[in-house]
């Protein structure tokens, strides 16, 4: 899987305008009173304005050599949060997969990922045109299993880590959606912010076919995208 487009809303449009523009250093693609976009690697994101306050998770993937670089690129642009120990970095055995966390501008919890499993080794200098795409976005639900099936029988993607009773994933090393169930795993490691079910649109590529996903209110509709 990968995610080729993602929509968020925020009630902080132009304090998470500035952190894209300003600390992860990114050109705008698209700008309005409303909404603005920026393209990182293969991913569009775009956050458009709302009332109400919104707080997702998702990743950004890096190249799998380039963890450390990241961490000496962003440390002196943003907070960068701790996790079990005084540690900054998580290992994530199961996964192959290690990372670090911090805020974007609208308080959502952001993490920049590697996962050993892939080829995709990099030796240029790390700055934003090194992130290759938006790797994980969080759906929170009660029902996994449900969720999890629906996509695959759509889409062909398949489970992927995880359990169906506490939390679950649905994609790839490249591309996944998280699938926790808010009221077993209730807060987005390593913090302590609760984990709630907050609308976004995506647009997704499995198997060079793609589909757009739309989940609001708790529900998750997918359609073929063309």
């Amino acid at each position: 899987m990968k995610i080729i487009e993602l929509e968020l809303k925020t009630n902080k449009l132009n304090e998470n305008k500035q952190f894209f523009t300003q600390i992860l250093e990114l050109d705008l693609i698209e700008n309005s009173e409303n909404y603005f976009s920026v393209q990182i690697g293969w991913t569009k994101l775009k956050f458009i304005t709302s009332d109400q306050e919104n707080i997702y998770h998702y990743s950004f993937l890096i190249p799998k050599n380039q963890l450390q670089n990241a961490y000496n690129w962003m440390k002196n642009k943003v907070e960068i949060l701790e996790t079990e120990n005084n540690n900054v970095f998580s290992n994530f055995e199961a996964w192959n997969a290690k990372s670090f966390y911090f805020y974007d501008g609208s308080n959502n919890l952001a993490e920049i990922i590697i996962h050993a499993n892939l080829d995709n080794e990099s030796n240029q200098p790390f700055d934003a045109s090194s992130i290759l795409g938006i790797s994980e976005i969080g759906l929170p639900t009660l029902e996994i299993e449900e969720i999890n099936q629906q996509i695959e029988n759509v889409t062909n993607s398949k489970f992927w880590k995880g359990d169906f009773d506490a939390f679950g994933t649905n994609g790839s090393d490249e591309g996944k959606i998280l699938l926790p169930n808010y009221n077993i795993k209730k807060t987005w490691y390593p913090t302590e912010i609760k984990i709630k079910s907050a609308p976004f649109r995506a647009i997704i590529n499995v198997e060079n076919n793609t589909y757009k996903l739309t989940f609001n209110n708790q529900q998750l509709e997918i359609n073929n995208y063309d």
